[in-house]
């Protein structure tokens, strides 16, 4: 019995240091990434680009589709919370569209400035 709780301490304490390992591998990786990027980003040879460069945001489409779904199951049951939970999934999503038309937006004027 003694045996085993060695070893499961010893796994234990090995998983803690080997994600610890991996965690702090990760933040200095991601700052050296951001510290080269913004050196790309002082040079101007690195545009910003927006959800919107990419594809369309699919959090927002499936939000609304989510919630028009949701309100029209609730209206044909007669479940008003279920009509109610519909309605504000497809506002959350309309919401989601607008705040990835302003990055966007945004997006465009910092690199048509980066540009001159």
């Amino acid at each position: 019995m003694g045996i085993l709780k060695n070893v499961f301490a010893f796994m234990a304490v090995s998983t803690l240091i080997v994600g610890g390992v991996l965690i702090g591998g990760t933040i200095v990786a991601a700052k050296g990434i951001d510290k080269a990027g913004d050196e790309l980003q002082k040079k101007g040879s690195l545009r910003i680009y927006s959800k919107g460069d990419v594809n369309m945001s699919t959090d927002s489409k499936k939000d609304m589709i989510k919630g028009k779904t949701n309100e029209t199951v609730g209206k044909a049951t007669d479940d008003d919370k279920k009509e109610l939970k519909g309605k504000i999934q497809e506002k959350v999503g309309q919401a989601k569209e607008k705040t990835d038309n302003i990055v966007d937006k945004v997006a465009e004027k910092i690199n048509k400035k980066s540009e001159k």
